[in-house]
């Protein structure tokens, strides 16, 4: 990747943004720059604003790459240690793409006042309830549920909340907590094992067969045999 060094002019480096432009389509213009703009400790932060909005193409960059442009903008200011700033950009990021949620939990899991602040602008995606519930313990399983009731596809979430539910005494939606998790990847082996015995606590042996059945792991599968054996 050809490196933007210190000094550079802002008309050379706009012709840098056009021809790769040009090369890949406006969609993808601040991934193939934004290293070379973040490198150039020269070019201030209302430089790059205006290369993107203030250009003959601005336009097309802003209906196409606003959000990608404000997730960029945000890591410019983590970099400075502008943390309103930063907060400020990752928020309207994740309000036009809610997926973005999932990646700032991966990066920040333990930022309380960022994970507060995503949730205050993108509060309906399972990823934002789960990283509040991880920070608030007194809160977590009622963030759980909430994040739960957006369909997450994350199994391990899943696992947790069944967890949370069998220590609460709730079997029944402990078990279908465990359940999602087995459908979705079963981690760790963990989820249809865990449904398989919460149905033998709960009397349902035919049910603990099928889960057990689920898993890949030989341990379900022996203990699925087992109760065959036994006449269920």
């Amino acid at each position: 990747m050809m490196n933007i060094r210190k000094g550079t002019s802002l008309p050379f480096v706009l012709i840098i943004i056009l021809f790769l432009g040009l090369l890949s389509g406006y969609e993808n213009i601040l991934d193939k720059v934004y290293l070379n703009l973040t490198a150039a400790s020269s070019i201030d932060n209302s430089v790059f604003r205006n290369i993107l909005f203030s250009t003959g193409m601005s336009e097309k960059i802003h209906n196409a790459s606003a959000c990608r442009t404000a997730w960029y903008l945000g890591f410019i200011h983590d970099q400075r240690g502008n943390i309103q700033e930063r907060n400020q950009n990752w928020g309207k990021a994740v309000v036009c793409d809610p997926e973005l949620v999932h990646h700032l939990f991966n990066l920040y899991p333990d930022d309380k006042q960022l994970a507060e602040y995503i949730h205050s602008k993108q509060p309906y995606t399972a990823e934002s309830w789960f990283w509040i519930g991880d920070l608030n313990p007194e809160k977590r399983l009622e963030s759980y549920l909430n994040g739960t009731a957006y369909g997450s596809t994350n199994g391990r979430r899943w696992i947790e909340l069944g967890r949370m539910l069998g220590r609460e005494g709730d079997l029944p939606t402990a078990l279908q907590a465990f359940l999602q998790g087995c459908y979705n990847g079963d981690p760790g082996h963990n989820a249809c094992w865990s449904a398989g015995k919460v149905a033998e606590e709960l009397g349902d042996y035919k049910g603990a067969i099928q889960y057990y059945r689920l898993s890949k792991w030989g341990v379900a599968l022996d203990r699925a045999k087992e109760l065959e054996h036994q006449g269920y």
